[in-house]
């Protein structure tokens, strides 16, 4: 009877979402009027970085004789930089980077999916790749033309602007399901040391805190920060005085009683890919964990599983 009852309005709340996931295709996530820049397989590094610098994007599809062989992110290009710059620091080190071809270095980070789909995929196909880390997925048309780049931020956009289907997990703290740690380096150690911490664990963002102000959380630290890199040098420079030349992100962070609808309007209305957690109100405190959109899209999707087997 009440077991039933309870069990009869969970799955009509989780249904929501899956109602939302089923009934969408990846059309309806891509954002219209999208200017698509692609850069070429014999473009060099330099090149392909000039690219997405001056559109102000994150990545492109790298082009060969007219098709698409993949796509090449500001992860790709850290990753790079490090694999050059961790030899040493010479004059040909640094012209071996600039001059390498994109077609070489595409998926160098692992975080974009080399296979393609259709625009008339399901949403719900397209959450389970983000759920599985891959950061964004080449679209095509019905005529096999190219449609454009879809991305797990696209995803939240999307996921925000359908937020009352969201049910129960509206509303869930982020302490019951945040990564209960979070990676961090000192603002005095170098650029290169902190692509060393990037590379070796796999993510594509830190955070940097302050060990003169008690490890307190000072900016987040990305792959995207590589994105006006002018001389290969600079990777030397300290995270202080990289970013004292380059910018620097205001600090983005939450509690752990914050919810997942607080952590949604963050990743779009700051633009970032992770949120970190922090024992201060104020954004101030040592950060003690994470949230990302990879971490997002994982819940959503497996909500779905909870719900089903709840029935």
């Amino acid at each position: 009877g009440i077991h039933r009852d309870f069990q009869h309005s969970m799955n009509a709340l989780w249904g929501t979402v899956k109602a939302l996931l089923a009934q969408h295709t990846i059309k309806d996530i891509l954002p219209e009027g999208r200017v698509l820049r692609t850069v070429d397989a014999n473009d060099t590094v330099q090149t392909a970085l000039e690219v997405l610098s001056v559109n102000k994007i994150l990545s492109a599809p790298v082009i060969e004789e007219g098709q698409v062989r993949g796509l090449v992110d500001l992860s790709d290009i850290s990753s790079t930089a490090y694999n050059f710059a961790k030899e040493d620091e010479s004059t040909d080190v640094a012209e071996g980077f600039w001059n390498r071809k994109t077609i070489d270095i595409m998926n160098a980070s692992m975080r974009n999916r080399p296979l393609p789909a259709s625009v008339n995929a399901s949403a719900l196909n397209l959450l389970q790749v983000f759920a599985k880390g891959w950061h964004r997925v080449v679209l095509f048309n019905e005529d096999e033309s190219l449609a454009g780049i879809v991305s797990q931020t696209d995803a939240a956009k999307w996921l925000w602007e359908n937020k009352e289907q969201l049910g129960l997990l509206r509303d869930m703290p982020l302490g019951g399901f945040c990564r209960p740690f979070a990676i961090t380096v000192d603002i005095s150690a170098t650029v290169l040391s902190a692509l060393r911490v990037l590379h070796n664990h796999g993510i594509t963002g830190i955070a940097i805190t302050d060990k003169d102000n008690g490890g307190k959380f000072s900016f987040n630290f990305s792959t995207s920060d590589l994105r006006n890199l002018q001389a290969f040098s600079d990777l030397q420079l300290t995270l202080e005085q990289y970013t004292a030349k380059y910018g620097r992100k205001a600090p983005v962070s939450v509690t752990r009683t914050d919810s997942l609808l607080d952590a949604l309007q963050i990743f779009v209305e700051k633009r970032v890919h992770r949120v970190w957690i922090t024992d201060s109100s104020k954004g101030d405190g040592i950060p003690n964990g994470c949230f990302s959109l990879t971490d997002l899209m994982k819940l959503v999707v497996d909500s779905i599983g909870a719900g089903a087997k709840e029935g």
